[in-house]
């Protein structure tokens, strides 16, 4: 090289480049091979490729342009322009693309596995699984689909099918550490404990961070193993602080950081950070619904919106409410993103209400979109960060009035919420700072019950479930992660304060 002339690079210095992630010498690079009889098309590719790395999936799709000829498109380009496309947040275009893609090649693993992550992104998690098991049918040894596969199946409460999926994954690496996670999840879900600590322990040496030390939480609280709940708290609450302060969402689930300390600014910083990932995982899908004012409609329209319309305690608690409205002055509307257990109650609530819409099949912005055709006044979330909820949808604001009730975290977080419909008596005026949300207090309590419900006549004795005939029998049927060591303690010492007395803990998995 004489005269500070540039040296000339291959191309196969150019794939080099690539192989250790330097993109931008890559999309530099790759310029002078367009054009090029044998690498033409292959660079504008990688280019692409480059861009979409480097955060410029704009540029990406522009430069792909010039292979989209009809009749002669690539199955790497359709894959290459549906991740940009994905990176713009433009979900159904990207899965039309890949939809096109498998249409070519139907048996591509890479493409049924970028197709499944799509319809994660999207909340369709029914869709997701199928992407997911055509990828193990095609690769019965691919254990991160296998593991994909298992966490679709969980998110629909699948958990029998979901622990299937997360096993067949384990044999093939028993140290896959999603995977061993996962599994330890759904177990400590369904109540399974035997082996959860060791598990932990061990999944610990692999690598110590957010997901294992909360099902360690969660496990040794349900266990009632206070020394290990410390141990893994105490490591879980300093990741979880450090997440939020670097405005990461943490990994740490509001519903367990609720159960795990009673500390409400705690529990702000926590939700607020789940709901913000909320919003960030859908921003991109949509600008914003444009409400107006609904002038001369004679009936307010209020929507009912959770993942529990079935045998669950939110619809046992609120199962006489939605036949309840004045239909002079509301029409009553309920969107279920559950499953359909076929159970009385679910029934019942479809026959209560004006119209009753199942969601749990359409994706985010399908299912916004629904609620805003509507033209729903008032959105009224139960779920709100429980299990298999669907907060993005809210966060779209569908409604131009949303409130949360019921919610097992107190405060939802976010932006989005507008109310929270409560009482003085669980939100008195000091707790203002607590919540995001701002109260609407009804008179007495806000509280709902089934008061309807009648009690068996079926002749029902304590032998029947185990307990003595002549104790005096204390009871509680709430989830078991719920249990606090004060409350425990409390407990004990009722127990040695009354004679022949037992706690009934249920059952509930």
């Amino acid at each position: 090289m004489e005269g500070g002339e540039a040296k000339e690079i291959s191309w196969e210095e150019v794939l080099a480049l690539a192989g250790i992630g330097q993109w931008s010498e890559v999309a530099h690079h790759c310029e002078k091979f367009i054009g090029h009889p044998n690498f033409g098309e292959n660079a504008i590719q990688l280019q692409s490729e480059a861009f979409i790395e480097m955060g410029e999936p704009k540029i990406a799709i522009e430069k792909l342009q010039s292979l989209l000829q009809p009749g002669n498109i690539s199955i790497l380009t359709l894959q290459l322009l549906a991740r940009a496309q994905e990176e713009q947040g433009f979900l159904g275009k990207a899965k039309e693309v890949l939809e096109l893609a498998l249409s070519v090649e139907k048996s591509s693993v890479d493409i049924w596995k970028q197709l499944g992550a799509i319809h994660v992104k999207q909340g369709a998690q029914a869709e997701a699984a199928k992407c997911y098991k055509r990828v193990v049918e095609l690769d019965p040894e691919n254990i991160e689909s296998w593991n994909s596969l298992g966490a679709a199946q969980a998110n629909q409460s699948e958990f029998e099918n979901a622990l299937s999926s997360f096993s067949k994954a384990l044999l093939i690496n028993p140290d896959h550490y999603l995977a061993g996670v996962n599994r330890l999840f759904v177990l400590n879900r369904r109540a399974q404990f035997d082996g959860i600590a060791k598990e932990v322990d061990r999944l610990i040496k692999l690598k110590d961070g957010e997901d294992i030390r909360q099902v360690g939480a969660l496990s040794a609280q349900q266990c009632c193993d206070w020394e290990g709940f410390d141990r893994h708290f105490s490591a879980l609450d300093k990741m979880t602080e450090e997440a939020i302060a670097q405005r990461r969402c943490p990994r740490e689930q509001p519903v367990a950081g609720a159960a795990f300390t009673d500390d409400p600014q705690r529990n702000k910083r926590l939700t607020h950070a789940w709901a913000q990932a909320a919003w960030n995982s859908v921003s991109s899908l949509h600008i914003g619904f444009s409400h107006r004012i609904q002038l001369g409609q004679p009936r307010v329209r209020v929507g009912y919106f959770s993942s529990d319309f079935r045998l669950h305690p939110i619809s046992q608690q609120t199962l006489p409410l939605f036949g309840l409205h004045n239909r002079e002055r509301f029409e009553v509307f309920v969107y279920s993103t559950g499953i359909d257990d076929g159970s009385p109650m679910r029934q019942r609530i479809i026959n209560d209400c004006d119209h009753f819409v199942d969601l749990r099949q359409s994706d985010t912005l399908s299912a916004a979109q629904k609620i805003f055709d509507d033209e729903i006044d008032v959105l009224v979330d139960f779920s709100g960060h429980t299990e298999s909820s669907r907060m993005e949808i809210c966060a779209l604001q569908p409604a131009p009035v949303q409130a949360t009730m019921l919610s097992a975290t107190g405060t939802n977080g976010g932006g989005y919420y507008d109310y929270v419909i409560t009482d003085p008596i669980v939100f008195p005026e000091s707790s203002r700072v607590d919540y995001a949300e701002t109260p609407a207090w009804l008179a007495g309590s806000f509280f709902i019950n089934h008061r309807e419900e009648v009690i068996s006549k079926n002749n029902i004795t304590r032998s029947d479930y185990g307990l003595p005939e002549n104790a005096f029998v204390f009871g509680t049927f709430n989830q078991s992660y719920k249990i606090t060591r004060e409350a425990f303690t409390i407990w004990l010492r009722l127990l040695r304060a009354v004679p022949q007395s037992v706690l009934w803990i249920g059952a509930v998995p």
